[in-house]
């Protein structure tokens, strides 16, 4: 049999399966309560194992629980990566879009880098114009060779 954790105290392991019954099984908080209490009989190694997590994860959910109780394992708002370009200059450049609707990926980054001082890359400029629900389409560049005439004589007499 594995070790036995003494980070899980009786009073501790009451509470986690007090909290159980209360809860569903299923989701994120129950998933937790269930390894803390698999921990407390399996040991933290061989539950961290089973679990698919590290050994230290399960001890933060020890120390959370015992802290906080089940408010202590509930995913915390604030999480992941913050937006380089603010929701100000958001604006600004949507501002810059509507006023000339042509302006390129790369002209939008030359603006905001020269009068706002917001070094982005295409990408983060491309999600940007996404994120303000614009879309990048550009037409396509007419050839030098074009026949401006034949293009009128073709639509005048192809069906529609």
């Amino acid at each position: 049999m594995a070790n036995k954790t003494k980070a899980i105290s009786d009073d501790l392991y009451n509470l986690a399966q007090d909290a159980l019954q209360k809860s569903t099984k299923s989701g994120d908080i129950g998933r937790k309560l269930q390894a803390i209490i698999s921990a407390k009989t399996y040991g933290v190694k061989a539950v961290a194992k089973i679990f698919g997590v590290s050994r230290q994860t399960i001890m933060t959910w020890i120390s959370n629980f015992a802290a906080e109780s089940k408010e202590g394992l509930k995913i915390k708002s604030g999480r992941g990566r913050k937006l380089l370009i603010s929701n100000n200059i958001a604006n600004i450049a949507h501002d810059i879009l509507k006023k000339n609707p042509n302006t390129t990926i790369d002209q939008l980054r030359q603006i905001l880098e020269t009068k706002h001082s917001v070094k982005a890359g295409r990408a983060t400029v491309h999600r940007l114009i996404k994120r303000l629900n614009l879309s990048y389409i550009t037409p396509r560049p007419q050839h030098y060779k074009t026949d401006l005439v034949a293009q009128e004589e073709f639509k005048k007499n192809s069906p529609n």
